[in-house]
């Protein structure tokens, strides 16, 4: 019999925590084969919990300290704080309780927490948000979408083998292309970050094609769009902020 997959919740973080996320997750619950721990103070997440009608038998509560706040550096989910809530889900895959923990609190304490409690695979210097583009180029994800501020060359080599894995096992996409994020086409285009990443890509293995500029991203271009955190966390605001001025 195959064991349900295991879920650890940081209920406490994010904007509208923990109302939103009692809310999705209790809805999650209800329609998949899988175990939730909510992690979070109990006293904050119960009133919640009661608002939707209870528990479902798959729903479990974890208590823990309160969520970093706005703010607040993300080591403090490490010394001062680490009885917070995302470094008590992070502690819960670690120890094997769960099999993934997912916050949509602060990404900078996700990133701290995942590398101190759970550790990294071999050949991956950081972690990286990989951003499916849904409904816009569903075939395609930036990465990385705001984890990596500062980026080496082996960085960008590392986020275009972490969303070709992602592009291939949840998009379905059987020989994802990877392209960097440059000012042109050219392989000389671009910072000495981009410069000094191509021949690193080009020589990978992977399915490179190049350099693509902004206005490819969402053509289907390619699968993979590899950038540092910087650019890719202004792009994603950026496409997220339209929506309120078209339907406005």
């Amino acid at each position: 019999m195959t064991q349900r997959v295991r879920i650890a919740l940081d209920a406490a973080g994010g904007d509208n925590a923990p109302a939103d996320s009692v809310k999705g997750a209790l809805k999650a619950a209800r329609r998949i084969d899988a175990d939730i721990h909510l992690v979070g103070p109990p006293e904050l997440l119960e009133p919640e919990i009661r608002s939707c009608g209870g528990l479902p038998g798959n729903v479990f509560v974890v208590p823990s300290g309160p969520a970093l706040v706005e703010g607040e550096p993300a080591t403090h989910a490490l010394r001062r704080k680490s009885s917070c809530s995302v470094a008590t889900a992070a502690r819960l895959l670690r120890d094997g309780q769960v099999d993934a923990f997912i916050s949509a609190g602060s990404t900078g304490a996700a990133s701290v927490s995942a590398i101190y409690y759970v550790g990294m695979l071999p050949g991956i210097g950081r972690p990286a948000v990989c951003v499916p583009l849904v409904g816009l180029a569903p075939d395609t994800v930036l990465i990385d979408g705001g984890a990596n501020v500062d980026c080496k060359p082996s960085h960008m080599l590392s986020f275009g083998t972490i969303g070709t894995v992602y592009a291939r096992r949840i998009l379905q996409v059987e020989n994802p292309t990877v392209a960097l994020l440059s000012t042109g086409t050219e392989q000389g285009k671009g910072t000495r970050l981009l410069q000094e990443s191509y021949p690193l890509l080009e020589q990978s293995g992977l399915n490179f094609v190049g350099n693509i500029e902004g206005n490819d991203v969402l053509t289907g271009k390619c699968d993979v769009v590899v950038t540092d955190g910087f650019t890719g966390n202004i792009l994603l605001k950026f496409g997220e902020s339209i929506k309120t001025y078209i339907f406005t």
